[in-house]
């Protein structure tokens, strides 16, 4: 991942390149297709480093990824429809 800086002292823009970033909105599309609020990457689920409780959700494909992606899901939210 890349982050760069462009501009000027009066303007100045920011932005973030890489594979990480072009794969968060897919995985969050595929939100509506499970019953879980918040989906995780396996990449995200490495870096949290058991920092908090999470459960394997499943496989889905994910597009442009030949591979598809292991989903993880927070242990301790609730699901769409569940009391709280």
């Amino acid at each position: 991942m890349v982050a760069v800086a462009v501009g000027s002292s009066r303007r100045l823009e920011y932005a973030i390149i890489g594979d990480a970033v072009n794969v968060v909105p897919r995985i969050e599309s595929l939100t509506t297709e499970h019953i879980e609020v918040i989906l995780l990457s396996g990449e995200t689920r490495d870096a949290a480093n058991d920092a908090i409780p999470l459960k394997r959700v499943g496989r889905a494909p994910i597009k442009d990824r030949k591979q598809p992606g292991v989903l993880w899901s927070p242990g301790v939210v609730a699901s769409r429809g569940a009391p709280v």
